[in-house]
């Protein structure tokens, strides 16, 4: 045990010497130019002149903007694919309008132009103009509206 212990040691201790190491000398003159700019913002300028971001550069939008939505209504909004999966498990917004469909339904509109249909019936009101609400993810891609008394009530998104 103790002989495989030291043999295992001694091959890692082999591998790592046997590493190439990077030198001043093997970058391009122009980066290496870059190094001696004392500015962190000028540094980094001189970086990406060299060598450009390979990302897009376009505007980030808010991680909540999808926050419920299905992939068909992201088509249907944009005409578009829906993003990866990166959106928060829960968004706190204001509501501006609450209003009653002819068959039952309500329907909650929140200050961030998302609008959520209650599809859990409910006695009384669970959230009205003015209040702000949470809509948290549940299971099995549900959804729950939280209002300021703490009850909550399951929702989906239509818009």
């Amino acid at each position: 045990m103790w002989r495989t212990y030291r043999s295992f040691v001694a091959l890692a201790v082999f591998a790592i010497l046997k590493l190439p190491v990077a030198s001043a000398a093997d970058l391009p003159e122009a980066i290496a130019r870059c190094a001696d700019v004392a500015d962190n913002l000028e540094r980094l300028a001189c970086y990406d002149r060299q060598n450009p971001p390979r990302h897009a550069t376009a505007t980030p939008k808010s991680a909540d903007a999808d926050f419920g939505a299905t992939e068909e209504l992201l088509r249907k909004q944009a005409g578009r694919e829906p993003a990866a999966p990166r959106t928060p498990d829960r968004i706190i917004a204001r509501v501006t309008k609450v209003s009653e469909r002819p068959g039952g339904d309500t329907l909650i509109e929140l200050d961030n132009g998302q609008v959520w249909q209650q599809t859990q019936r409910r006695i009384g009101s669970i959230a009205e103009p003015g209040d702000e609400v949470t809509v948290s993810k549940g299971t099995l891609g549900s959804y729950f509206l939280i209002g300021k008394t703490r009850l909550s009530t399951r929702v989906k998104r239509v818009r």
